[in-house]
């Protein structure tokens, strides 16, 4: 279990099938993806690679209320 308990397993799963499991990662340090280099770790950070995959991505994670 991660620590994480609003994004629940199964929600990771779905969004590594969409996205890619490369593409989903746990508390990604923000600072990677600033341009100030700046920024705390994100719960889940997802970045698809397609924009049929980021509409794929978006749905579930708005059903479950994501933020």
């Amino acid at each position: 279990m991660h620590e994480h308990e609003y994004v629940s397993e199964e929600m990771l799963c779905v969004l590594a099938q969409v996205a890619g499991e490369d593409n989903v990662l746990m508390t990604e340090p923000m600072r990677e993806h600033t341009t100030f280099k700046i920024g705390g770790p994100a719960d889940v950070l997802v970045t698809p690679r397609t924009a049929d995959a980021s509409c794929a991505c978006w749905t579930p994670a708005t059903r479950a209320a994501c933020p």
